[in-house]
């Protein structure tokens, strides 16, 4: 695997999130499925493929307790507690039903159990 780019600038290093864990989805409404689009090593997005369906998720970094990559839209249980992914004030946040944001939340025991568009009726009351 390709070491993460760094810059430099007057003796500061700032490290690069490494851009091969840059992942989005989009949903396709009139084939009702998903469609995945990742960077490969020194490969472009193709984006059009992506854009044409106007309801683009990115990928959050994580992965529930069976490995599962949790995107942006989906919907994760925690014990009793159903909870949205949603991208807000420049990081992926948890949100529950009543639109509450659960802070410091512990992702080793999530398990993506849907998502917005093709699970709607597991989070009726999302705000």
């Amino acid at each position: 695997m390709a070491k993460s780019p760094q810059l430099k600038i007057k003796n500061m290093e700032l490290k690069i999130r490494d851009w091969n864990d840059v992942k989005f989805r989009a949903y396709d409404p009139i084939n009702k499925e998903m469609v995945y689009q990742s960077r490969k090593e020194n490969e472009m997005f193709n984006w059009s493929i992506l854009m044409r369906y106007h309801l683009t998720m990115q990928y959050t970094g994580l992965n529930d307790r069976n490995n599962k990559e949790i995107y942006e839209g989906d919907f994760v249980k925690d014990g009793q507690r159903i909870l949205f992914v949603k991208f807000t004030n420049g990081s992926f946040n948890f949100f529950s039903k009543h639109g509450y944001m659960i802070p410091n939340v512990d992702t080793t025991w999530f398990e993506v159990i849907g998502n917005i568009f093709e699970t709607p009726n597991l989070f009726s009351g999302r705000s």
